[in-house]
């Protein structure tokens, strides 16, 4: 799919499209409680920012994850 023939300008504009449907994705995620725990879960090498993100937490002293959405 990406060969020589594939210019940049294409190759950018998939991957806009990509993270435009990601990001509808992910916005629509409302999740009540997640884990700081993260020796609960098997990570893979793509997990390295949100354990980042969680390890932040933790340091930052928040232990609850529940979070509130306003409506």
């Amino acid at each position: 799919m990406f060969g020589e023939d594939v210019t940049d300008a294409s190759f950018l504009e998939l991957q806009a499209t990509i993270s435009e449907q990601d990001a509808r994705i992910i916005e629509s995620q409302r999740p009540q409680h997640f884990s700081l725990d993260s020796q609960k879960e098997i990570h893979l090498p793509s997990d390295r920012l949100t354990l980042a993100y969680r390890k932040w937490l933790l340091e930052q002293g928040i232990l609850n994850s529940k979070v509130q959405y306003q409506t």
